[in-house]
Formats: structure tokens, C-alpha cells, sequence
């Protein structure tokens, strides 16, 4: 049976130790190491067609998913890469519930108490509603 690892990739320095925990990790258990960066639209963005926010996050994500995937074949690693849209604890739960994930990794952006408390924390609603092992990196 494959070790299946879900990380969740925003663009901050979080995500970006959060990666280098999961591929350390899918080394180690000989797993698969899938990345999922999540494009969030603004509200104005409502009525915009579904394909063009798509091709929008593509292209804003597209760069770093391949410095990732080139550090992935550097570790002897291949990985997937994966782009959504919507609010992202949910597109990540979606995501790890479709993999049959093992275990999610995301990183912690580093808000004050007050910023949690007034606009939640993706990755506390992932640790409270995520299936299987959760681990939020520092």
C-alpha cells in the first residue's frame, strides 16, 4: 500500500517549509507526494467564467509548481501538482478525501490571534475536519 501525502502550497515561506517536510517525508516512507496550490478569487471575481480564474491560477502558481517538482526529481522523488479554485480548506479536504490521502501537510502563514479569530485558519479547519494525520509546519 502507498503512503499517499497531500501538501498544500499558497506561495509563502510556510508552504514553502511545509513542501520540504512532505518530500522528506514521502523519501523516507517511499510514498507519493501530491502538491496542491489553491487560487482563492476575490469576491468581484463572482461572475468570471470558471475556466478563466483556472487559466488566472495556472499562471500564477505555474513557476513555483516547477521549482517544486525540479526539487522533487532532485530528491529522487516525482510528484504531482494540482491547481484549484475556491476557499482553500475546502479545496484541500476535497482533494485529500478524492487522493484517499494518508496525511496532509500545510504550513502556517503565521497570523496574530486576532487575524485567526476574525478570518479562521485554513489550517485549523484542516487539522478539525481533515480525515487521517495533519501536520501544520511551522
Amino acid at each position: 500500500m502507498t503512503y499517499r501525502i497531500l501538501c498544500a502550497y499558497d506561495q509563502s515561506a510556510g508552504a514553502d517549509k511545509a513542501f520540504d517536510f512532505a518530500l522528506q517525508l514521502a523519501k523516507r516512507f517511499d510514498g507519493e507526494l501530491h502538491v496542491l496550490a489553491v487560487f482563492e478569487p476575490a469576491e468581484a471575481s463572482r461572475g468570471v467564467r470558471a475556466e478563466a480564474l483556472l487559466e488566472t491560477a495556472e499562471g500564477q502558481f505555474s513557476a513555483d509548481l516547477d521549482r517544486l517538482r525540479s526539487k522533487g526529481i532532485e530528491a529522487g522523488l516525482e510528484l504531482t501538482t494540482a491547481v484549484s479554485v475556491g476557499y482553500p480548506a475546502q479545496q484541500i479536504l476535497k482533494k485529500a478525501e478524492e487522493l484517499r490521502a494518508d496525511h496532509i501537510v500545510v504550513g502556517q502563514r503565521g497570523k496574530n490571534a486576532f487575524e485567526r479569530r476574525a478570518m479562521g485558519s485554513v489550517s485549523l479547519r484542516i487539522v478539525s475536519h481533515g480525515a487521517g494525520t495533519v501536520t501544520v509546519v511551522r
